[in-house]
């Protein structure tokens, strides 16, 4: 395993990767009320557009075959599904769905998310893109 800034570092072919993006926190905002009050008017298009430069960068960076999971404490659907479809329409990288034997009712769709009111933890959101052979 290697901790590295996918955006900076000059990265080799990977089979695996695991990309905890920067993001709004907004996911975590029962554990931390203050969270509201220090995201500001732009701050979720500028971590949107960081987070889909990552994700690309991710997916580019895969073996054929190799996946990439995206996960993000944001329950807000541009930091979540919308980076995520925008990845896989440029890419070579496809959704992998979520299984619902494996995870339950942390599924939603394709993606799994957690959410405070129904599963008692932070909000979240993680999604399995694979690159196409």
């Amino acid at each position: 395993s290697r901790k590295a800034d996918i955006l900076k570092d000059e990265l080799p072919q990977a089979d695996y990767v695991f990309l905890d993006v920067p993001c709004t926190n907004l996911g975590v905002i029962r554990r931390k009320p203050d969270v509201k009050w220090r995201v500001r008017e732009g701050d979720l298009a500028v971590a949107a557009a960081t987070q889909e430069a990552m994700l690309a960068r991710a997916s580019d960076m895969l073996a054929p075959g190799g996946t990439v999971v995206y996960n993000v404490c944001s329950l807000e659907p541009e930091e979540n599904e919308r980076v995520v479809e925008n990845v896989a329409a440029r890419t070579s990288a496809e959704l992998v769905p979520c299984r619902g034997d494996e995870f339950g009712d942390v599924c939603d769709g394709p993606y799994l998310r957690t959410w405070p009111h129904r599963h008692g933890c932070n909000g979240g959101f993680a999604a399995t893109l694979r690159r196409r052979r």
